[in-house]
């Protein structure tokens, strides 16, 4: 009984540790790269940084513009979601509340495309 739990342990270890590392590399370290990056004053070509503490982020809060790029953006976000639910819910009563003889092919379509993802 113990060698059978060892071997599931080391067989979710095995499914976890690719998608655990692919999170590392492609979300937290770009994540955590750029904080650290945000205290310095760098060209980004240059390989002189000037250490700069938190002058950049005084600068962007005294930017007249960025206050408008985050309402935009966040206008832009729940508008973008009540659209995409409303598509959603529109599509899915016509599939199953309406006798389309296409219907068992515009399902497959659907969710064909989402086995298919990463």
């Amino acid at each position: 009984m113990k060698r059978y739990k060892l071997k599931k342990k080391i067989f979710l270890a095995f499914c976890l540790v690719p998608s655990i590392i692919t999170f590392l590399i492609f979300t937290v370290y770009p994540l955590l790269n750029g904080l650290y990056m945000s205290f310095f004053k760098w060209s980004g070509i240059s390989g002189n940084k000037e250490f700069v503490a938190l002058k950049n982020y005084k600068l962007l809060l005294n930017d007249s513009v960025i206050p408008k790029t985050i309402i935009n953006d966040y206008f832009l976000v729940i508008v973008k979601v009540v659209f995409i639910m409303m598509l959603a819910l529109i599509f899915a009563v016509v599939l199953t509340q309406f006798k389309l003889k296409e219907a068992p092919f515009y399902r497959f379509v659907y969710f064909f495309q989402m086995s298919c993802q990463l």
